[in-house]
């Protein structure tokens, strides 16, 4: 008479093995938790034009056991000044608690990139890579002219003078500039303080050497109108960044990450940890949320963000 396999030996014999498998790749991660832990990597790409996403890559590595320190690789023109704000401030709490944030910036890394970058402990770039750019644009498209000559007009009914301010239809009159102005420039006042709260320090040694001067005779109101000749929207090559004291270090990311061992008091080559979304096995799990009853159901409730992430991409 011949065995049958029934769906419940299946189910069983498929838990124990991937519990095996699981208790090998967490011993594994304790080993090397022990070893002395690890560095997290997050990629800034592109238009920062939100920071939800990046806040929340950066909450999961604070909260990761295993992560020491983490490095933020930057490749962005910048984007809003809000989003660089935002994320500028979460990478200062971290910091504050005690683990080691260090910027690697890649090709570009300018305007609220650099907003961003100033926030961290350290600040690597490239000797060719392009930064800088402190200050703040507004552009909006003006299509006035182009309405009349099609024969398109814009009505308007409006509560008070300015709520259509910025509209395309029209110029704006010398009040709503002024207004826009004012606006712009506070902004750019802001991202100015950021950098001089940041970075007072480096650019006070950038310009004692460029006057040949002792560091204890620079004054705050020296190192503030030097900073503000830099931040007139100019860009600067990493290694210009570097004389002027706008970043730490020529290098790559490797060595941001070295730098970033260093900080966090690692030993021996550090594991870099990053946050690439749900692995397979995860959205697998995931699909089983609704058949709680068999194995895979029950090791859903499992899931403990990127460690478990980590431990899955293992066995991909």
């Amino acid at each position: 008479m011949a065995f049958k396999w029934g769906k419940e030996f299946v189910f069983i014999a498929l838990g124990l093995a991937f519990f095996v498998l699981l208790a090998l790749l967490a011993g594994r991660t304790l080993y090397r938790m022990s070893a002395g832990g690890s560095i997290g990597l997050i990629e800034v790409q592109g238009m920062i034009l939100e920071d939800r996403r990046i806040i929340m890559q950066l909450h999961k590595m604070n909260d990761h056991p295993m992560i020491r320190a983490i490095v933020i690789s930057i490749n962005s023109p910048g984007g809003t000044i809000a989003s660089a704000q935002s994320i500028s401030e979460e990478i200062k709490k971290i910091r504050r608690l005690g683990k080691p944030v260090v910027v690697s910036m890649s090709e570009v890394c300018a305007s609220g990139g650099y907003y961003i970058a100033c926030a961290a402990d350290r600040i690597y770039a490239n000797p060719g890579s392009i930064t800088g750019s402190i200050g703040v644009i507004l552009r909006y498209p003006e299509a006035g002219e182009l309405m009349k000559k099609l024969g398109l007009n814009m009505e308007v009914v409006k509560s008070v003078p300015y709520k259509d301010i910025g509209d395309f239809s029209r110029k704006m009159n010398k009040s709503e500039k002024k207004i826009m102005q004012r606006m712009i420039d506070d902004l750019h006042a802001q991202f100015v303080e950021a950098v001089f709260d940041a970075r007072g320090d480096k650019l006070a040694q950038a310009l004692a050497a460029k006057q040949e001067k002792n560091l204890t005779d620079m004054l705050p109101e020296d190192i503030k109108k030097y900073l503000e000749r830099l931040s007139d929207g100019r860009v600067f090559t990493g290694r210009q960044a570097l004389q002027k004291g706008l970043i730490d270090k020529l290098g790559n990311l490797d060595d941001a990450v070295q730098t970033a061992a260093f900080l966090a008091k690692l030993k021996g080559k550090p594991r870099v940890l990053r946050d690439e979304g749900p692995s397979f096995l995860r959205r697998l799990m995931g699909s089983s949320q609704h058949h709680r009853k068999n194995v895979l159901g029950v090791l859903q409730g499992l899931k403990r963000g990127v460690q478990w992430d980590h431990l899955l991409k293992s066995i991909e």
